[in-house]
Formats: structure tokens, C-alpha cells, sequence
């Protein structure tokens, strides 16, 4: 388990904040459930780093 929460950590720590996807500012903090659709290399993972990082 340490393992896990080491790969997490370093995950969002290397996540960048200079520039954020365009859907950003439309995602819903209030919803429980989230799903996002799109090809390789769109940013799904970083949009969802960012997310983490900012709360």
C-alpha cells in the first residue's frame, strides 16, 4: 500500500499548473461521479491530477 501512495503522490507532485485543460472550469465539484471520455493524449489524466491537486 505504501507503494500506492507514493506513485500517487509523486503523480501530482510532477503535474504541472501552468496550463489548464478547457473543461477545467466546466467540471462540477458537487457531483459524486465523474466520467471522461476521449482519445489517447487528450490530458484525462492531467485534468484529473489537476483536480486533485487544487483541493
Amino acid at each position: 500500500m505504501e507503494a500506492l501512495y507514493r506513485f500517487h503522490n509523486r503523480a501530482v507532485d510532477q503535474v504541472s499548473d501552468v496550463f489548464y485543460r478547457f473543461l477545467y472550469g466546466k467540471i462540477n465539484r458537487d457531483q459524486r461521479t465523474l466520467a471522461i471520455k476521449g482519445p489517447r493524449g487528450s490530458g484525462k489524466t492531467t485534468l484529473m491530477l489537476q483536480r486533485i491537486q487544487d483541493e
